[in-house]
C-alpha cells in the first residue's frame, strides 16, 4: 500500500493511538477472550448446565490467590467443596515440570511459588487471575505421582475433572513447559478491524474483516504444527471440555460446543451455521441433547461413526507409556457409555461390538512404540500399537449388515480395570477351514477339507480379501486383515483364479 494512502494515513493514527498489543496475553487479547467467555454462559443454550455454578471441586486443585488476595498459588483440596476452576492441557515434554510427590505434598500445600513453576503454569496462573477464575487443576501438581493408588484413582477421574472445568486452558504449540501459552505477535496486524467509509450523506458505509499487510493465514487448528495434538492424553480432555481456549503459536481461539472463534478469523469461522467437530459425541458424554430428543437408531448410528473417528485419531496418537493406550481415553469412552447406557469393554461397546471388531492396522509414518505388558485381548483395537481404521458403509457399494444367522456374539466375558482388560469373545456361525501359509507380500492359494478355491489379494493397507467358491456355483468374498504390529505400504498384488 502507498505511503500515502489516506487509508494508510488512517492506519497509522489508529495504531498509534491503539493500547500496545503485542502479545496473545496482552490486555486486548483477554478483553477478546472475556467477551468470549460471557456470550457463551449468556447466549450458548448447547452449553449451559443447570448446575454449573455448583460445579464440585477436583480432589485437589491449586487456589491461585485470587480469593484472599495475595496472588500466591498454593495446593489445597476440594473437600467436596463448589467453585469454579480452569484444568490445563498440557505437554509434559522432555524436561522435567514441577510435579506433587508424597515428599513434597505438604509443602505444595504451604505454597507453590511462581519462580518454581514453568512458563505454561504460570500463564496459566495468569490467566486464572486475568478471567477471575479462583481455582486451577493441573495433572502433575494434583496427582501424586509416585503413588500408584492415587494416580490410578485420580486418572479415572479425568472426565469430571475436565467435563466440569469452567474453561480449559489449552497450550497447543508448547512441546514443554518452557514453551507457554503466550506468543509474542502484533495484535493489531493479525485481528481484522472496522473501517467506517465516510461519503456524502447518506452514503456511508464499514468495512468488515479488513487485513493489514501480509499475514500467514492458517486454519484455527492447524494439526500438523501443534505438539499438543499429536498426544494421547490431550485429545480425550479436549474432548471433554465444555468450553476451551487454545493458544497456538499465531493466536489465541475458542472452543465450546455451539461455535468457535480466532482472534485471526473471528467472524469467519463463526460464519452460521458452523458446528465443531465430534458435536454429537461431545454432547451426548457432556449430557447435552441439542436436538431435545431421546438417542434414537439415527443418532445412535452417528455416535458409533464418530466414537470410530476418535479412536481412529487417538490410536495415531503417542503415549510417553503405551500402556496407557485405555485409560487414557477412559474417561470419554465412559461418559458415552452412560450416555447411550452401553457397556464398553476393553475399548469398544456391547451394542457395536460385531461391526467395531471390523477394524485394521494402517501403516505408521514410524516405527510403532511396544507395549510391555498386554494392555487389551487381541480383538480389540487397543491391542495394537499401530494406527487403526474401522470399516464403514461408506467404503463398500452396499452397507455392512448383521447376518445373524451365520454368525453371532453368544458371550462377552472380560476381567479388568479401566487401566488394563482381558477377556475372551465367544461367537456362534458357520465357518470354513483354510490350511495353508500366509506369505506376505506375495499369493498363495489356501486349500479346504471340500475343494481348492481359496484365492486371495492383498491391497495397500494388508488387506487379504477371498474368492470362496460355493457348493452350488455360487461365489462368496470374505476379507479380513492378518495380525501384525506395523504394516509397510505395499503396490497392489495380481488377483489369481484357479
Amino acid at each position: 500500500m502507498p505511503l500515502r494512502s489516506p487509508l494508510w494515513k488512517w492506519h497509522r493514527i489508529t495504531q498509534e493511538d491503539a493500547p500496545a498489543d503485542k502479545s496473545t496475553g496482552s490486555d486486548c487479547a483477554f478483553k477478546l477472550v472475556s467477551s468470549w467467555l460471557e456470550d457463551c454462559i449468556s447466549n450458548h443454550k448447547a452449553c449451559w448446565r443447570p448446575d454449573f455454578n455448583q460445579t464440585t471441586l477436583p480432589t485437589r486443585v491449586i487456589d491461585v490467590g485470587l480469593i484472599n488476595g495475595t496472588r500466591c498459588p498454593k495446593l489445597i483440596d476440594g473437600n467436596g467443596a463448589y467453585g469454579k476452576y480452569c484444568a490445563l492441557s498440557h505437554c509434559w515434554g522432555e524436561r522435567q515440570v514441577l510435579t506433587t510427590t508424597l515428599d513434597t505434598l505438604p509443602e505444595r500445600y504451604g505454597r507453590l511459588p511462581l519462580e518454581s513453576m514453568s512458563k505454561t503454569f504460570r500463564d496459566a496462573v495468569n490467566i486464572c487471575w486475568n478471567l477471575g477464575i479462583p481455582y486451577l487443576w493441573i495433572d502433575s501438581l494434583c496427582i501424586i505421582q509416585d503413588s500408584k493408588s492415587d494416580w490410578e484413582t485420580e486418572s479415572c477421574k479425568m472426565a469430571d475433572v475436565y467435563r466440569n472445568a469452567h474453561v480449559v486452558i489449552a497450550a497447543l504449540h508448547a512441546k514443554d513447559g518452557s514453551g507457554g501459552c503466550f506468543t509474542a505477535r502484533d495484535g493489531f496486524v493479525a485481528r481484522p478491524i472496522e473501517l467506517p467509509i465516510r461519503g456524502v450523506p447518506p452514503h456511508s458505509s464499514t468495512v468488515r474483516q479488513l487485513y493489514w499487510g501480509l499475514y500467514d493465514h492458517k486454519p484455527v487448528r492447524d494439526h500438523g504444527e501443534n505438539p499438543l495434538e499429536t498426544r494421547g492424553w490431550t485429545l480425550q480432555e479436549w474432548l471433554l471440555s465444555r468450553r476451551l481456549i487454545s493458544y497456538s503459536r499465531h493466536d489465541v481461539g475458542w472452543e465450546c460446543l455451539s461455535t468457535k472463534f480466532s482472534e485471526r478469523e473471528h467472524e469467519i469461522v463463526a460464519r452460521e451455521g458452523f458446528k465443531p467437530p465430534f458435536l454429537e459425541l461431545r454432547c451426548a458424554i457432556q449430557g447435552t441433547n441439542i436436538s431435545g430428543r431421546n438417542l434414537r437408531v439415527t443418532r445412535r448410528a452417528k455416535l458409533r461413526e464418530e466414537w470410530e473417528k476418535v479412536v481412529e485419531n487417538y490410536s495415531a496418537r503417542s503415549l510417553t507409556d503405551p500402556n496407557d493406550k485405555l485409560i487414557a481415553i477412559h474417561g470419554v469412552a465412559e461418559s458415552l457409555a452412560k450416555a447411550t447406557k452401553d457397556s464398553y469393554v476393553a475399548g469398544l461397546f456391547k451394542d457395536w461390538i460385531t461391526v467395531d471388531m471390523l477394524w485394521f492396522c494402517i501403516p505408521a509414518t514410524s516405527s510403532p512404540t511396544n507395549q510391555t505388558k498386554q494392555v487389551a485381548p487381541s480383538w480389540s483395537w487397543a491391542s495394537s500399537s499401530s494406527p487403526v481404521r474401522f470399516l464403514r458403509d461408506r467404503q463398500y457399494p452396499s452397507p455392512i449388515r448383521l447376518f445373524i444367522p451365520i454368525s453371532r456374539i453368544v458371550a462377552i466375558n472380560t476381567d479388568g480395570s479401566p487401566v488394563r482388560h482381558s477377556g475372551t469373545v465367544t461367537l456362534e456361525g458357520c465357518y470354513k477351514i483354510a490350511l495353508g501359509e500366509y506369505i506376505r507380500g506375495g499369493a498363495q492359494i489356501f486349500q479346504t477339507p471340500e475343494h481348492k478355491g481359496f484365492n486371495f489379494l492383498e491391497d495397500v493397507f494388508g488387506e487379504v480379501e477371498c474368492r470362496i467358491r460355493g457348493q452350488h456355483k455360487e461365489d462368496y468374498n470374505a476379507c479380513w486383515f492378518p495380525d501384525a504390529q506395523h504394516y509397510t505400504k505395499m503396490p497392489p498384488s495380481i488377483v489369481f483364479g484357479e
